[in-house]
Order: structure tokens, then C-alpha cells, then sequence
């Protein structure tokens, strides 16, 4: 069994700041006992306005945030599922919502674009238009770890079935979850997808979500959690900084899919 933690932040406008939170967590996290950290969503910049995350974008393998990630793998000797970070692309005015994951070396072993974008009118002061400056990616997540076959799922994705089904389909045991779910859809819909998307994948559902109101004014619902292939919540976290673990036990994945094989 290897025990996975999902990260909870409130990410601002300030790099610095961010990193300076993740590294603290992330600390805390491995001093008890994790060998896998999933960050949120967007863990490392929050934009005020949507056209400011063209201001922060990376190259794939340069930049601070890609460096500071480096650093951290290494240092705590730890995988990190790195949530999500703009990319850029060959159009300037563009972007991906990448995940990154690093293995105990620090080394990138693996790269994720997310595929369902999450344009939704939540108010007058939360209104999300990702495909405005976001291409999609076009392929499921799937990276092995030795802690068994890790899928990758970015924030609205939890949404969207197929994606999860896919993913078992693939073989993955895991799934990490990185997501800036907002409130206002969370306390009716958080809980209950995340427990049917474990079920539906027949896996552990490692769920990283920023939580608390950010300077753009939009509010995320928090409460990361880790959820077994029964569907079963094994912990949470409702808000606040901070970070939740659970053993992940592969043999039960192994055992719910041989007892109760989904066609």
C-alpha cells in the first residue's frame, strides 16, 4: 500500500506566495508518510482577469514554476501530480491546462493536456471561459508510478463519465483528480461525482481542490478527499490549507473489479 495525499490551497495572483503554500503543505504531507502529492488546479496562479494567465505561461521544461516542481520531487524525494499550469503553445495568444508529473528524481515523466474545457456563467462576478485562451488536448491521462497505474483528470473533467470509463478501460488504479471546482456547484455536485467517477473507474480517486474565495472573485468548494473503488470517502478536508492521505491498496482495486466486473 502507498499512502497518496491531495493538496488543498487557495491559490492568488502572486507566484511567489503560491509556491511558497505548496511547499509548505507538500512538507507536511511527506513528513507524514506520503509517497505521491496531487496539487489542484491552477495550484500555482490565479488569474484576476482570464487574459493574465498569458502572463505566466511556460515553455515545456523552463520556467519557475516547472523549476520550483523539479526541486521539490528531488529534494523531498516524492512523485509529485503537479495539478495544473498554463503551457504555451504555438499561437501566443493561447494556452494548455497541463499536468506535469515528476518522479522522486525530479525528472518530468509525463505531460497532460486537458481535454473538456469548463465554460459556465456562474454569476455576474464568476463567469469561466476556458476555451478562450485554452486549446484542448485530444488523449486520456495515463502514466505508470510504481505505486501502480496513475490516470489524470483535470477539474470540470470530473464531469464527464467517459473520461473516467476510459481510464479504467486503460488499466488505471488511480486517479488523480486536480481541480478549482467552484462553490457554487460543489455542495451538491462535488461529493457526488467524485464518489461516482471512483465507481465508475473501479479505483482510488485522489480529489485535489482549491478552496475559499480568490482575488477574481470566483470561490472554490474545497473539500479534497480521497475516495476508494467502492466508493467509499476514506478522508477530507472541508476547507482550509492543508492536505489529506489515504493508503491506496491495490489488491482492492484488483478484488472489486475480479467480484463485481463491469461490462
Amino acid at each position: 500500500m502507498t499512502q497518496i495525499a491531495a493538496i488543498q490551497l487557495n491559490a492568488t495572483s502572486t507566484v511567489g506566495n503560491n509556491i511558497i503554500a505548496a511547499q509548505l503543505m507538500a512538507k507536511r504531507a511527506v513528513d507524514a508518510g506520503a509517497k505521491m502529492l496531487v496539487f489542484p488546479e491552477h495550484f500555482a496562479y490565479m488569474p484576476r482577469q482570464p487574459e493574465e494567465i498569458l502572463l505566466i505561461k511556460e515553455s515545456l521544461g523552463q520556467g519557475r514554476i516547472q523549476a520550483f516542481l523539479h526541486k521539490l520531487a528531488r529534494e523531498l524525494n516524492v512523485w509529485v501530480v503537479a495539478g495544473s499550469m498554463p503551457l504555451a503553445t504555438a499561437n501566443e495568444r493561447m494556452i494548455t491546462n497541463t499536468c506535469l508529473v515528476y518522479n522522486n528524481q525530479g525528472e518530468c515523466v509525463y505531460r497532460y493536456d486537458k481535454q473538456r474545457l469548463f465554460d459556465a456563467y456562474l454569476g455576474d462576478l464568476e463567469q469561466h471561459e476556458e476555451s478562450r485562451f485554452t486549446v484542448a488536448g485530444d488523449q486520456c491521462g495515463m502514466v505508470n508510478t510504481p505505486f501502480g497505474k496513475l490516470g489524470l483528470v483535470i477539474g470540470s473533467e470530473l464531469r464527464h463519465a467517459d473520461i473516467f470509463k476510459m481510464l479504467r478501460k486503460q488499466g488505471a488504479e488511480i486517479i488523480a483528480l486536480m481541480a478549482q471546482f467552484p462553490a457554487l456547484m460543489g455542495g451538491v455536485q462535488w461529493r457526488a461525482l467524485v464518489t461516482a467517477r471512483a465507481v465508475d473507474a473501479q479505483a482510488y480517486l485522489i480529489a485535489a481542490n482549491q478552496f475559499g474565495l480568490h482575488e477574481n472573485h470566483w470561490k472554490s468548494y474545497g473539500n479534497s478527499m480521497v475516495v476508494d473503488p467502492w466508493g467509499t470517502m476514506l478522508t477530507h478536508r472541508v476547507d482550509g490549507h492543508g492536505f489529506v492521505a489515504a493508503d491506496c491498496d491495490l489488491k482492492r482495486v484488483s478484488f472489486i473489479r475480479s467480484e463485481f466486473p463491469l461490462v
